[in-house]
């Protein structure tokens, strides 16, 4: 490189790059030679000493600073070879600067991947909002509109991850990357970006809108590479799927995320969206695996689905998988671990900056803390998160909460109150769809109107407790059926009818073959025990 290459004044050019090696502060190894050099072009090109070099550098004129700037980004590119995308952000900066907008607005989008597989969501919308302010002062172009496409396919998502799903911005990037999508015909990208879209609309509560959008997704000509799309579209149906109280089928879809997931090969859907598909689909086959009475296999499930989010550049999906280790825990009555993911997928997720998770997640350990006896905090810590969720958009889980709500309510003495949130929660999901949980909240309201009234609502009490079990078998819920069937036999014994319900909990609980040990398990087992002893106890005063 000669002197030409910056034109330093003459005291500058006397100095020799030649024998010059910096230590890396970061690794704490010598540089190569390549970045030896582009280190000494920095100290040489701002006059070398760095407490002056902000003022030096202001002193450059405006056109050479430019001129210099692109100049070291071309040089830079060159050292860097292999590793260029490894450095995408400097580079972005200096093509910035220099004026090189289109090669500035490719190493903003490729930071902004960088960022994303490090979970790093804040700083990948900083960079993608610097690609869009360049991307909008550019002339019109197929090319211009292809980055804008990409940038603003990447940002949608990133912006509901950070700020929730109410987040204007967030529709307005996706209305904008769905528009070019189908100006720039970019099928293949469009069907991720569709599927997320949906999937945002899901989770907000607009089922319909969801559905059209899925509708329109699927009229799209087939993808060229087809698990990529699949693993995705796979992960996010079983999580649609499970709300639905569609358990088979979300096993299904999530199962077969997990068999086509090859992290050598499809590393970039954790670039595009800072989730590991696989991690999620291990997450929704572990609840709807439960659901189903196939306790200890969700726990399996569980298991992995913690062990994949385990790299330290997923953080964003090990927050996503302590929260549904938490969900499951609290299906499963487990007060200590469900406390234990709440809490450490909540810290997680506030440093982070993922606020969905952070509010469910507050919501799941407020359950946790009134079931081991705080039931005021419980419940305040409960309710602060609904209001949080209700806030950022996040409509999905709401009737589940509400059960969980009520259930602390009952607790704390306030049956009325339970029995208002349950009814609230039964009339969301009648004006929406099937719903995972829906078996449970009639349960609820048999056992709450028993509470408040006694034996005056036993007839209203048995027919939603009947109305519980008739869901559960409809979905193939039998953890579900289980519960209902528990609650049913403890009635119809007091009404005079054991045998009644003897027998319905006994072909219940004889289905399950695994969850030994488990909270629902362990009161099916007491109850059996207890009704064939007052059956022996019959027995034997009949015949002496």
């Amino acid at each position: 490189m000669s002197s030409n290459f910056l034109r330093l004044p003459r005291q500058e050019n006397s100095r020799r790059w030649s024998g010059v090696l910096f230590c890396s502060l970061a690794g704490g190894k010598h540089l190569d030679c390549a970045d030896a050099l582009l280190l000494r072009l920095f100290h040489v090109a701002f006059y070398g000493s760095l407490n002056r070099s902000v003022q030096v550098y202001g002193g450059v004129p405006a056109g050479r600073r430019s001129r210099l700037h692109c100049l070291i980004g071309v040089e830079l590119e060159k050292a860097y070879g292999a590793r260029v995308e490894d450095n995408a952000n400097q580079l972005a900066h200096h093509f910035q600067y220099g004026g090189d907008y289109a090669r500035a607005i490719r190493y903003f989008r490729l930071a902004a991947e960088q960022a994303l597989r490090r979970s790093a969501h804040r700083e990948a919308a900083s960079l993608l909002e610097a690609g869009l302010h360049l991307v909008e002062e550019q002339p019109e172009t197929p090319e211009r509109n292809a980055e804008e496409f990409a940038l603003r396919s990447m940002m949608a998502p990133t912006i509901v991850a950070i700020h929730g799903l109410v987040a204007p911005d967030a529709a307005v990037n996706f209305q904008r990357a769905r528009e070019l999508g189908v100006r720039l015909r970019r099928v293949e990208e469009m069907y991720p970006l569709l599927l997320h879209l949906a999937s945002m609309h899901e989770l907000r509560g607009e089922f319909r809108l969801a559905e059209q959008i899925l509708n329109e997704r699927l009229a799209l000509p087939r993808a060229r590479d087809g698990a990529v799309v699949q693993i995705d579209s796979d992960m996010l149906m079983a999580c649609s799927l499970f709300h639905q109280g569609e358990f088979s089928r979300s096993t299904e879809r999530a199962k077969n995320g997990v068999d086509l997931y090859d992290p050598r090969q499809h590393a970039n859907l954790v670039a595009h969206y800072g989730e590991n598909p696989a991690v999620g689909c291990h997450a929704w086959a572990a609840l709807s695996l439960w659901c189903m009475g196939y306790v200890d296999q969700a726990l399996k499930h569980v298991e992995q689905s913690l062990e994949l989010a385990g790299h330290p550049d997923l953080l964003f999906s090990l927050a996503s998988a302590k929260m549904r280790a938490a969900h499951v825990c609290q299906l499963r009555r487990d007060v200590p671990r469900t406390f234990r993911w709440a809490s450490e997928a909540g810290t997680l997720a506030e440093e982070h900056g993922y606020r969905y998770k952070c509010y469910f997640a507050l919501a799941l350990k407020g359950w946790a803390v009134a079931m081991a006896g705080q039931l005021s905090d419980g419940l305040d810590m409960m309710h602060r998160a609904m209001a949080l969720l209700d806030e950022i958009g996040a409509h999905i889980d709401h009737p589940y909460l509400l059960a969980l709500s009520s259930e602390i309510a009952a607790a704390n003495g306030e049956p009325s109150t339970a029995l208002t949130q349950v009814k609230e929660a039964l009339a969301i999901v009648r004006e929406s769809r099937t719903y995972f949980y829906e078996a449970e909240l009639y349960r609820l309201r048999g056992a709450l109107v028993l509470q408040i009234n006694g034996r005056a609502a036993e007839d209203e009490a048995e027919a939603n407790f009947r109305q519980a079990l008739e869901i559960a078998a409809r979905q193939k819920a039998r953890a579900l059926e289980l519960r209902a069937a528990v609650s049913l036999c403890r009635l119809l014994q007091t009404r005079g009818r054991p045998r009644d319900g003897f027998r319905i909990l006994k072909a219940t609980y004889d289905w399950f073959t695994e969850g030994a040990g488990t909270a629902d398990l362990m009161d099916a087992e007491t109850l059996i025990a207890e009704a064939q002893r007052s059956a022996q106890l019959v027995t034997t005063l009949s015949v002496s």
